[in-house]
C-alpha cells in the first residue's frame, strides 16, 4: 500500500506543478506580449514621425504632399528603410494624400501614413493581435499607429499624440 500511496503523492505533485506553470505561463504571456508591441511600437512611431518631416517639408517645397514613398525614397527627403514598417518582413507604410475645404473655402491639403498592428506585431500571439484590432474597429480607430487623416486637418499628429 505504501509504494501506491507514494505513487499517488508523486502524481498529485505532478499535477500541481503542472497547474503553477501553467498560471505563471498565463500570467507572463500577456506581460511579454505587451513589452514586445511596446518595443515595436517606438520602433514604429520614429519611422512616422521622420516621414511627417519629409512630408512637411516636400509641402513647404512643391505645395503639397507627396503620393507615395518610393518618390519621397527617389528625391532624397527619406532613406530607402524608412518606408518599410519595422518588424513586418519589408511591408510598406500605407500613405494616401488628399484634399479637404475649410469652412471658408480654401482647399486644405491632407495626408494619412500609418501601419495596422497586424503587420508590425506580426510575429506575436495571434489572438492577442486580433483582439486589439477588434478593439480598434469597434470603436471607430485606426488599428494600429498613423500620422495624419484624410478626414481632417489635424496637424499631422500621430493618434498617439494629442492633436495639434
Amino acid at each position: 500500500m505504501e509504494i501506491r500511496g507514494n505513487a499517488i503523492n508523486i502524481f498529485l505533485a505532478g499535477i500541481v506543478v503542472l497547474l503553477a506553470y501553467l498560471c505563471v505561463a498565463g500570467i507572463s504571456a500577456p506581460l511579454a506580449f505587451d513589452e514586445e508591441r511596446t518595443a515595436r511600437e517606438k520602433d514604429v512611431k520614429r519611422r512616422l514621425i521622420k516621414i511627417r518631416h519629409a512630408e512637411e517639408a516636400f509641402k513647404k517645397a512643391n505645395g503639397k504632399y507627396c503620393p507615395t514613398l518610393e518618390t519621397l525614397v527617389k528625391g532624397g527627403w527619406i532613406a530607402d528603410s524608412l518606408r518599410y514598417i519595422p518588424h513586418s518582413d519589408k511591408k510598406e507604410f500605407s500613405l494616401t494624400t488628399g484634399t479637404t475645404m475649410s469652412r471658408a473655402g480654401e482647399t486644405i491639403q491632407l495626408m494619412e501614413c500609418g501601419a495596422e498592428y497586424a503587420d508590425y506585431l506580426e510575429g506575436l500571439d495571434r489572438n492577442s493581435v486580433n483582439a486589439i484590432t477588434e478593439e480598434a474597429n469597434s470603436s471607430g480607430l485606426f488599428p494600429g499607429l498613423r500620422i495624419g487623416s484624410l478626414t481632417e486637418d489635424n496637424g499631422n499628429a500621430g493618434n498617439w499624440e494629442k492633436k495639434k
